[in-house]
């Protein structure tokens, strides 16, 4: 439910959220989320960089941070921990079919995918 909400407020019907989730010891039985920081904070993917073995790789690096947000905020990065879009994109923009079994590196890829599709990550 949250999530739609979340969604709802970005106005926009190819909009992607997307992050990584905090550690599940964070969130409370209620669904409300420990307040680490004295603030509501929520992680925004906002960096990249290569990759740690090769340096052949764009990969994402570790999120940043938002608080007090009224709306989703916009990042030019998607994460596979959580997205949540209609499931439109899904159809659009499916993986890449000649990246079979591609773990690392696939975040990359498939926001560059999603933006020249249309599809906005927040």
């Amino acid at each position: 439910e949250k999530l739609v909400e979340e969604w709802h407020k970005c106005e926009n019907e190819y909009a992607v959220l997307t992050t990584y989730i905090q550690k599940i010891e964070m969130v409370h039985e209620d669904g409300s989320v420990e307040n680490v920081n004295g603030h509501h904070e929520v992680p925004h993917l906002c960096q990249s960089g290569w990759s740690y073995a090769d340096q052949r790789l764009v990969r994402n690096a570790a999120t940043g941070y938002s608080w007090m947000l009224e709306t989703p905020k916009l990042t030019h990065l998607w994460g596979a921990g959580l997205s949540f879009s209609k499931c439109h994109a899904e159809i659009n923009v499916p993986y890449d079919p000649n990246h079979n079994q591609v773990f690392d590196g696939e975040e990359f890829s498939r926001a560059t995918r999603l933006w020249t599709a249309g599809y906005d990550m927040y």
